[in-house]
């Protein structure tokens, strides 16, 4: 019997942490009260979202605020350096979560990157080669968080793509692009 209750128990709590970690959706939007009255649908227009926001740009999804602040290119440091024919490449960010919710964030997780189309993996060369704190941690409900992601890129690289996720459970995420300085 004991068992049975216990095996009930672990099953309903897989079920609702599963429920948990679902999307989260938002409801729909009521009708304007005019369109019931005249026959006519109306639609509220939406504002065109970006495919892509440059560096100094903000982005919002869900609640979430990011900007890519800076990117730099690095040589290392005195402990570290890129292999011959490569640079670090330095990615600061400012995030703020105005959910009403914690937000878990984590370099490995949250960011994909691609240098000239290829994918890029984080570097911990690169973010040892400067004195910023990295992308991982808790961001409280109305706080933010500061910090940067690194990756090490051929000297000649032309365009960086970023695409941070802040719900690792969902597909919804914000693309950050910017081009080498010549």
């Amino acid at each position: 019997m004991k068992k049975q209750g216990m095996a009930g128990a672990l099953a309903l709590a897989l079920a609702l942490s599963l429920c948990a970690c679902g999307p989260r959706e938002a409801a729909p939007a009521p009708a304007a009260p005019d369109a019931a009255v005249s026959g006519e649908t109306q639609t509220p227009e939406a504002p065109a979202e970006k495919d892509s926001y440059g560096v100094g740009e903000q982005a919002e999804l869900n609640g979430v605020e990011a900007t890519l602040t800076q990117v730099e290119e690095s040589q290392g440091n005195q402990f570290m350096e890129p292999e011959a024919g490569k640079v670090y490449l330095l990615c600061h960010f400012d995030i703020a979560n105005n959910t009403q919710e914690d937000l878990s964030i984590s370099s490995l997780l949250c960011f994909d990157a691609y240098v000239d189309d290829y994918a890029a993996s984080l570097s911990i060369g690169a973010e040892s080669a400067t004195d910023q704190a990295g992308l991982d941690g808790t961001v409280a409900p109305g706080k933010r968080m500061a910090g940067v992601i690194g990756y090490e890129v051929a000297q000649d690289w032309k365009e960086l793509e970023i695409v941070f996720t802040p719900d690792a459970w969902s597909d919804d995420s914000l693309t950050f692009t910017a081009q080498r300085a010549e």
